[in-house]
């Protein structure tokens, strides 16, 4: 991306220059390098690259003496170089182009802002900031548009609180900034942890930008990060009710947030109202999920309930001990007993140890003694139970 944004800019540059050069030729280039910049400025419209080179090349040779055709040969040479991926050879070029000073002022400023780009490409960081503080430095009173420029160059460096400060900047004294400047800026303010920052930029980002998700998403995180859980679902559930949450995972995570935030019921309608349209698929794991929330809201009907539906929907061993131990916990002994009888096959030592211990339990509770026995002298077998299982084994011997 940054490859395709530097031959942007340095295909701008060159279409500025070529167009101030070719109209006033008689007074600033000779008519023969006026001729050549005329075809390289063809190829280059037509893409051929290597053509283009070698005739920039005989141009830098051929016109020495003329410092205009020397400063736009070296300048387009530059371009070519980048196109061609090779940024050393590019740089190099601009560079040349920037000492023969005989680029008007844009120009020579345009060349100098793709210089710190390449710079960047080449992991020159320290030196696009620099080159970047010079650039910017010869504006008197930059404008917002080149603020977001410099700003970009030094968010790419690392720089984020240089980037930050002219971001600021430039949104401040636009009516209506674009959408990309406000990205530049929450990505510097967040690089930083600024969260005040941020809560202050991101709800007029939103304000401007109401359908974009990703704003209501970074703010329900800034909140989050602060452990503000209630601002955080309200934020969410702002951009929900206005249609913005529609992809399965913003729909279980809006669901995890309203159960942390202590909203449990909140967080079961939306994870079953998404399940039912399909939005969110009706697999094991969104089930066992959504099983947890009615739990977290003490509806254990409902929980128990969701726990079979995960199980047909190929859950694994640890459901099947979780919907065991539910249903032993709600004094439902006969059914907790095939769940459990499931889940003492586990591979797991730990799932399947407790689930011996809880299959005894129930037996012994359904009136299944020997049941009951032979499960408590397998989960002995287990260190995490045995002294529970050897308490009951004694009891068994010595009832009431």
């Amino acid at each position: 991306m940054c490859r395709r944004k530097i031959s942007q800019s340095l295909l701008a540059c060159l279409l500025l220059t070529l167009a101030s050069v070719l109209p006033v030729q008689a007074s600033t280039i000779s008519p023969m390098a006026y001729e050549a910049l005329t075809e390289v400025h063809e190829l280059l419209q037509e893409s051929q690259w290597l053509e283009a080179g070698e005739r920039l090349d005989r141009m830098i040779q051929r016109f020495g003496r003329e410092p205009y055709a020397q400063a736009t040969a070296w300048q387009m040479r530059g371009y070519v170089f980048s196109e061609l991926d090779q940024h050393d050879k590019a740089l190099h070029a601009y560079e040349k182009a920037l000492d023969t000073e005989a680029l008007d002022a844009e120009s020579s400023q345009q060349v100098l802002y793709n210089t710190a780009q390449l710079l960047l490409v080449l992991e020159r960081s320290s030196e696009a900031v620099e080159r970047i503080g010079k650039w910017l430095a010869e504006y008197a009173d930059p404008t917002p548009t080149q603020q977001v420029q410099a700003a970009w160059i030094y968010l790419s460096a690392g720089h984020h609180r240089d980037a930050a400060t002219l971001m600021q900047g430039a949104i401040s004294r636009v009516d209506e900034p674009q959408q990309s400047w406000y990205q530049i800026l929450v990505a510097a303010l967040q690089a930083t942890d600024d969260f005040r920052a941020l809560e202050q930029w991101l709800p007029r980002a939103i304000k401007d930008y109401p359908e974009q998700k990703t704003f209501w998403m970074q703010l329900a995180s800034v909140h989050l990060q602060q452990e503000r859980h209630r601002r955080a679902t309200a934020t969410l559930a702002a951009a929900y009710h206005n249609g913005l949450l529609e992809d399965s995972s913003d729909l279980t995570y809006m669901a995890q947030l309203f159960l942390h935030a202590g909203v449990p019921h909140k967080a079961a309608r939306v994870l079953r109202e998404a399940m039912h349209k399909g939005t969110v698929e009706d697999t094991a794991r969104h089930y066992e999920m959504l099983a947890e929330i009615w739990l977290r809201s003490r509806e254990i009907g409902l929980a128990i309930h969701t726990y079979e539906q995960a199980l047909k929907a190929g859950a694994d061993h640890d459901v099947s001990l979780r919907l065991g131990r539910l249903l032993l916990q709600n004094e439902d002994h006969h059914a907790a007993l095939p769940h459990l009888k499931t889940a003492a096959k586990s591979d797991k030592g730990r799932t399947r140890a407790e689930a011996l211990l809880l299959l005894g339990m129930a037996a012994y509770s359904h009136g299944a003694v020997e049941e009951a026995q032979h499960a408590f002298v397998e989960a002995r077998a287990y260190e995490e139970v045995r002294r529970q299982a050897e308490n009951w084994l004694e009891y068994l011997k010595h009832p009431g």
